[in-house]
Protein backbone atom coordinates (compact mmCIF):
# COMPACT_ATOMS: atom_id res chain seq x y z
CA UNK A 1 0.00 0.00 0.00
CA UNK A 2 2.92 2.69 0.86
CA UNK A 3 4.59 1.82 -2.46
CA UNK A 4 1.17 2.86 -4.33
CA UNK A 5 0.78 5.58 -2.12
CA UNK A 6 3.99 6.92 -3.18
CA UNK A 7 3.75 6.48 -7.03
CA UNK A 8 0.30 8.03 -6.63
CA UNK A 9 2.24 10.82 -4.93
CA UNK A 10 4.94 11.27 -7.29
CA UNK A 11 3.02 10.95 -10.49
CA UNK A 12 0.96 13.93 -9.09
CA UNK A 13 4.29 15.84 -8.86
CA UNK A 14 5.16 14.97 -12.35
CA UNK A 15 1.81 13.86 -14.73
CA UNK A 16 0.36 17.40 -14.95
CA UNK A 17 2.15 19.52 -16.64
CA UNK A 18 -0.06 23.09 -18.09
CA UNK A 19 2.20 22.68 -21.45
CA UNK A 20 0.32 18.75 -21.72
CA UNK A 21 -2.77 19.20 -19.86
CA UNK A 22 -4.46 22.53 -21.04
CA UNK A 23 -7.63 23.54 -19.14
CA UNK A 24 -10.80 24.99 -20.62
CA UNK A 25 -11.48 28.08 -20.50
CA UNK A 26 -8.06 28.59 -19.25
CA UNK A 27 -4.94 29.20 -21.50
CA UNK A 28 -1.69 27.32 -20.89
CA UNK A 29 0.19 30.65 -20.01
CA UNK A 30 -2.47 31.29 -17.19
CA UNK A 31 -2.23 27.85 -16.03
CA UNK A 32 1.34 28.10 -16.02
CA UNK A 33 1.64 31.52 -14.22
CA UNK A 34 -0.91 30.10 -11.72
CA UNK A 35 1.31 27.34 -10.87
CA UNK A 36 4.69 29.81 -10.44
CA UNK A 37 3.15 31.74 -8.49
CA UNK A 38 1.73 29.02 -6.08
CA UNK A 39 4.76 26.86 -5.47
CA UNK A 40 6.63 30.06 -5.41
CA UNK A 41 4.26 30.39 -2.04
CA UNK A 42 5.07 27.37 -0.94
CA UNK A 43 8.24 27.01 -1.60
CA UNK A 44 8.30 29.63 0.59
CA UNK A 45 5.69 28.51 3.72
CA UNK A 46 6.73 25.47 3.93
CA UNK A 47 9.84 25.78 5.50
CA UNK A 48 8.75 28.55 7.75
CA UNK A 49 6.19 26.08 8.76
CA UNK A 50 8.82 23.19 9.64
CA UNK A 51 10.91 25.86 11.89
CA UNK A 52 7.41 27.16 13.73
CA UNK A 53 6.97 24.06 13.68
CA UNK A 54 10.40 22.99 15.61
CA UNK A 55 10.97 26.23 17.57
CA UNK A 56 7.65 26.18 19.19
CA UNK A 57 6.62 22.46 19.24
CA UNK A 58 2.64 23.74 18.62
CA UNK A 59 0.85 23.38 15.12
CA UNK A 60 2.64 26.22 13.26
CA UNK A 61 -1.14 27.01 11.36
CA UNK A 62 -3.05 27.54 14.66
CA UNK A 63 0.33 29.21 16.20
CA UNK A 64 -0.08 31.99 13.05
CA UNK A 65 -3.48 32.19 13.65
CA UNK A 66 -2.79 33.38 17.58
CA UNK A 67 -1.03 36.23 16.51
CA UNK A 68 -1.49 39.79 17.43
CA UNK A 69 -4.11 41.27 14.48
CA UNK A 70 -1.27 44.22 14.30
CA UNK A 71 1.23 41.13 13.42
CA UNK A 72 -1.39 39.62 11.26
CA UNK A 73 -2.22 42.79 9.53
CA UNK A 74 1.05 43.87 8.58
CA UNK A 75 1.80 40.68 7.24
CA UNK A 76 -1.18 40.42 4.58
CA UNK A 77 -0.66 44.08 3.93
CA UNK A 78 2.86 43.66 3.32
CA UNK A 79 1.71 39.90 1.18
CA UNK A 80 -0.67 42.45 -0.94
CA UNK A 81 1.55 45.42 -1.50
CA UNK A 82 4.29 42.90 -3.17
CA UNK A 83 1.14 41.38 -5.42
CA UNK A 84 0.28 44.93 -6.40
CA UNK A 85 3.61 44.94 -7.88
CA UNK A 86 2.47 42.26 -10.18
CA UNK A 87 -0.62 43.15 -11.51
CA UNK A 88 1.46 45.28 -14.01
CA UNK A 89 2.34 42.25 -15.78
CA UNK A 90 -1.89 41.26 -16.34
CA UNK A 91 -4.60 42.77 -19.01
CA UNK A 92 -7.90 42.82 -18.32
CA UNK A 93 -9.33 39.85 -17.20
CA UNK A 94 -6.14 38.80 -15.40
CA UNK A 95 -4.66 37.46 -18.94
CA UNK A 96 -1.08 38.01 -19.31
CA UNK A 97 -0.10 41.34 -21.29
CA UNK A 98 1.35 40.62 -25.06
CA UNK A 99 5.09 39.56 -24.50
CA UNK A 100 4.89 38.43 -20.91
CA UNK A 101 6.32 34.79 -19.96
CA UNK A 102 4.61 32.68 -17.60
CA UNK A 103 6.47 32.51 -14.40
CA UNK A 104 9.16 34.95 -14.99
CA UNK A 105 9.15 37.96 -12.27
CA UNK A 106 12.47 38.98 -12.82
CA UNK A 107 14.79 39.62 -16.27
CA UNK A 108 17.00 36.48 -15.92
CA UNK A 109 17.60 33.58 -18.10
CA UNK A 110 17.38 30.00 -16.30
CA UNK A 111 17.80 26.50 -18.21
CA UNK A 112 14.87 24.40 -18.51
CA UNK A 113 16.27 21.74 -16.42
CA UNK A 114 16.09 24.59 -13.89
CA UNK A 115 12.25 25.31 -14.79
CA UNK A 116 11.77 21.48 -14.20
CA UNK A 117 13.42 21.47 -11.07
CA UNK A 118 11.49 24.64 -9.47
CA UNK A 119 8.09 22.91 -11.08
CA UNK A 120 8.58 19.78 -9.25
CA UNK A 121 9.72 21.20 -5.93
CA UNK A 122 6.99 23.06 -6.28
CA UNK A 123 4.10 20.62 -6.50
CA UNK A 124 6.27 18.82 -3.94
CA UNK A 125 5.78 22.40 -1.58
CA UNK A 126 1.97 22.38 -2.72
CA UNK A 127 1.34 19.06 -1.60
CA UNK A 128 3.42 19.56 1.60
CA UNK A 129 1.67 23.20 2.34
CA UNK A 130 -1.69 20.96 2.00
CA UNK A 131 -0.76 18.42 4.44
CA UNK A 132 -0.40 21.11 7.25
CA UNK A 133 -3.83 22.28 6.70
CA UNK A 134 -5.12 19.21 6.94
CA UNK A 135 -3.80 18.17 9.76
CA UNK A 136 -4.58 21.65 11.43
CA UNK A 137 -8.14 20.83 10.44
CA UNK A 138 -7.96 16.89 11.24
CA UNK A 139 -7.37 18.18 15.02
Amino acid sequence: MRVFSLLVFLGTCTAFTPTTTPLKPFTKGWVKEAEKKHSRVALLAVPSLMTIAAMTGDDPVQFLNNQPLATQLFFYSTAGALESLNLKRFDKGFKLKDGEEPGKLLPLEASEQLHAVEDWAGRLAMLMATGYFVNTLMG
